[in-house]
């Protein structure tokens, strides 16, 4: 989408998205701050009633991570073993739903919010409290719709199966042991001065090494360049064409589908560069893909659409299909492509045929001119001979094309009459012998 607040870091884990809006009882997964704590300032503070660095919090329990204290960043969850790329590291279910004509931002959402408090026990209902959240995006009359239930608002999450109403959070690479376990906050197509500015409503700032450390200068040139094309992308989805135009000369799109393929094939390498291997590098996939087929170069689109489908079961398995589903988009290119490859092989067909007519006609012509060639010479003979011309003409009525070939074969060469005549004998008797002509028949050729 077009950006109106920036991103963040690279994320390790993946959450399934939806577009059913689910509330979720959901942990921290990464509290970062220094190393005494996860300290809040200023509103954040008053709003959260606390004072210093915070308590640890409660963690999912879970046999792959645990809750331990960082080096310089407060607490944290590291795993305890190696995880592989598309684990799933675990899953919850939804505290409250809502349906999907309601915006979190309704007062009205309070409702279902209420309803699913309600059905926790004291203990859930504290650590639902507990969950951090992002005072720039929390409408104070739902807070006050809640009737104290919070003394914090929970996180509106938007990455739940709507069949199940569970979340599943998976691995998008392979995490060594000892290793944290991070989430981003914020969309990561973006400039570091957009990122900084969208986790400034979260209270600290990221020290990802997108953000701070010895590769950060030349990843702020990739994610410029990353969030350029994101935009020129963005704005060739709109309806309308005149935003291109009237983008920065940065963001105008190639004018040609060759040029087009170029740039998406330089987002997903940038994309890969800067370690971003989830739905971001997938999503540039699919622009590649979907350029290639204008192109009509199937086999490159096919490719393409499959590196998207394995980010996509990486990041939310195969039990759960999004609004923009790679394996259906695969299953389409696949028809596609088998409808282009049954019209090529009937094409095939069409034209191994026009050719076997075609040389079967060419034979003809050229066998049709041979035997009139081959008539002249065997009538020539008969002249040779003074056999009469109504005698000869039978006598070829009476031979197909191979058998007027070999007999020209056997007259060939400066022959006397004599010879000629023997030649001419011997045929009659084999036509005699063959019962295509009578005794007496042929009188003046043999």
């Amino acid at each position: 989408m077009l950006w109106t607040a920036g991103p963040a870091s690279s994320s390790i884990l993946a959450a399934v998205m939806t577009d059913e809006k689910i509330l979720m009882n959901i942990q921290r997964l990464v509290l970062t701050g220094n190393s005494e704590g996860l300290s809040i300032e200023g509103e954040q503070a008053k709003e959260h009633e606390v004072s210093g660095p915070l308590k640890a919090p409660r963690a999912t329990e879970s046999d792959m991570f645990e809750l331990r204290m960082t080096n310089d960043k407060g607490y944290g969850l590291l795993t305890i073993d190696n995880i592989k790329r598309g684990t799933c590291i675990f899953e919850e279910a939804a505290v409250a739903t809502l349906p999907h004509s309601l915006e979190c931002s309704d007062v009205n959402a309070a409702v279902y919010i209420s309803e699913g408090l309600q059905k926790l026990s004291a203990e859930q209902l504290s650590a639902y409290n507990s969950l951090y959240y992002d005072i720039g995006t929390v409408d104070p009359e739902i807070r006050a719709a809640l009737g104290g239930h919070l003394k914090t608002f929970a996180i509106f999450q938007t990455n739940a199966d709507p069949a199940t109403g569970i979340q599943k959070v998976h691995a998008v690479r392979d995490i060594a042991a000892g290793e944290e376990l991070t989430t981003t906050y914020i969309a990561l197509l973006r400039t570091k001065e957009r990122r900084v500015d969208e986790l400034k409503p979260w209270g600290f700032t990221c020290g990802c090494g997108a953000c701070k450390g010895p590769g950060a200068a030349a990843s702020k040139k990739r994610r410029r360049r990353l969030f350029d094309i994101d935009q020129m992308f963005a704005y060739l989805a709109t309806e309308d064409a005149s935003e291109i135009r009237s983008a920065p000369l940065r963001q105008r799109a190639p004018n040609t589908t060759a040029g087009l393929l170029r740039v998406a094939e330089e987002l997903a390498s940038l994309c890969k560069e800067e370690g971003l291997v989830d739905r971001q590098l997938g999503n540039a996939y699919r622009e590649c893909s979907k350029y290639s087929l204008k192109l009509n170069q199937l086999e490159k689109t096919m490719e393409y659409a499959l590196e998207e489908l394995d980010i996509q079961i990486a990041c939310v398995g195969t039990d759960y299909r999004p609004g923009t589903d790679a394996g259906g988009w695969v299953a389409k290119l696949q028809a596609l492509v088998d409808e282009k490859q049954e019209a090529a092989r009937q094409a095939e067909e069409q034209r191994l045929q026009a050719e076997k007519v075609a040389a079967e006609k060419g034979a003809y012509n050229k066998g049709k001119k041979a035997t009139k060639k081959d008539k002249r010479a065997i009538r020539g003979a008969a002249e040779k001979v003074a056999a009469v011309p109504e005698e000869t003409e039978l006598l070829l009525s009476k031979l197909d094309v191979d058998e007027i070939t070999a007999l020209v074969g056997k007259l060939k060469g400066e022959r006397e009459a004599g010879e000629v005549k023997g030649i001419f004998k011997d045929e009659l008797k084999r036509l005699l012998g063959a019962a295509q002509i009578k005794e007496g028949e042929l009188t003046t050729l043999g």
